[in-house]
């Protein structure tokens, strides 16, 4: 008997967990603030990789996030498995919980996005969900931001794999690949289950993935766009477009999409009302890179549903392109975000 009891309070646990794992809280304050680290490419035993843990740190003791999300390409070199444990230990040591999506360059260095997966799902603080194996890709899930009451989802944030390369070559489709139908059709069911709970209206939402989808360089494309931020490089999106961004714009809800991906890059545009942008290279000189290192910061207002503030944080501790963005329109809030110009 007290086995099976043993047995049914482990059980219980476990599912407490589990239900728990996508659930956060705004503050007392109403407030939420998120942290986009992205391109760490760490390698164990590098001088220069140093770098790239000393930035998270200065990010991490001064924004003091209540979550992190790595958008792709964090450990691109062996021991693959001892840079995962250097890079995670720094959030892992400040007790701050954490979301991973993978890049293209992940899976590269002798070790699965799977076998990642698995060994990422085992640390603590670790906010990943498992996933479904009928879903394409590793680690595509999304977190609710419950009000200060617990009562019910306000926001939510999605991580997507934006996988790897062309599946298509041998038909002359080069480059990158994208994300997937059912990946969407995941998001798609996702989207409709929280609006089905708050009176189907879809919840205000950001996404985060690895690479561009072709939507941000149509973005460049509308001269009545306003760029704020660096671009020194030109977008290295799929050939093929899958079809996300009709997805998001048919379900609603979606403030913004960032990633990663193109290291020289940091500046946010909009496109459709929506907010597309790029994180701040966290890497270091193991990879190419001009511009100095940092993170790309979120801070999310229960009271202010549909809008969100976001800057660029450097390693050096100072703060640029401060923005209030609603439906893909910025308000400035700091003297450092001229219109972007470059490449």
């Amino acid at each position: 008997m007290k086995n099976f009891f043993l047995f049914l309070f482990i059980a219980l646990s476990v599912n407490v967990w589990a239900q728990e794992k996508n659930k956060f809280t705004f503050n007392e304050g109403g407030k939420f603030k998120l942290v986009q680290f992205t391109d760490v490419h760490y390698v164990k035993g590098s001088d220069v990789s140093v770098q790239s843990l000393d930035a998270m740190n200065v990010v991490l003791d001064q924004e003091k996030p209540d979550l992190v999300i790595f958008t792709g390409d964090i450990v691109t070199g062996n021991p693959a498995v001892e840079g995962w444990n250097d890079v995670l230990k720094v959030v892992i040591d400040k007790k701050i919980p954490y979301i991973v999506t993978f890049g293209n360059h992940d899976h590269e260095v002798g070790i699965s996005n799977e076998d990642l997966a698995k060994m990422i799902l085992e640390k603590p603080y670790c906010m990943n969900e498992k996933g479904s194996a009928s879903t394409y890709g590793c680690f595509n899930g999304v977190v609710a931001l419950r009000n200060r009451n617990n009562s019910k989802p306000e926001m939510l944030v999605y991580y997507i794999n934006s996988n790897d390369y062309s599946k298509f070559k041998d038909k002359g489709i080069e480059g990158y690949g994208c994300i997937e139908r059912d990946q969407i059709d995941w998001y798609e069911k996702q989207s409709q289950k929280f609006a089905s709970n708050n009176n189907n209206v879809s919840l205000p939402s950001l996404m985060f993935f690895h690479i561009a989808i072709p939507e941000f360089v149509d973005a460049l494309g509308n001269d009545k766009t306003k760029y704020v931020g660096i671009r020194l490089e030109k977008e290295c999106n799929p050939e093929l477009n899958s079809g996300l961004f009709n997805a998001m714009m048919h379900q609603g809800g979606v403030m913004g999409v960032f990633v990663g991906h193109d290291h020289n890059n940091d500046y946010i545009s909009s496109y459709g009302g929506m907010a597309l942008g790029y994180g701040r290279f966290t890497g270091s000189k193991n990879t190419y890179q001009d511009l100095m290192n940092g993170a790309r910061v979120f801070e999310l207002d229960e009271s202010k549903p549909g809008e969100f503030v976001t800057w660029i944080k450097l390693s050096d501790g100072s703060i640029h392109h401060k923005l209030s963005v609603k439906d893909g329109k910025f308000t400035s809030l700091s003297e450092n975000a001229p219109l972007v110009t470059g490449y």
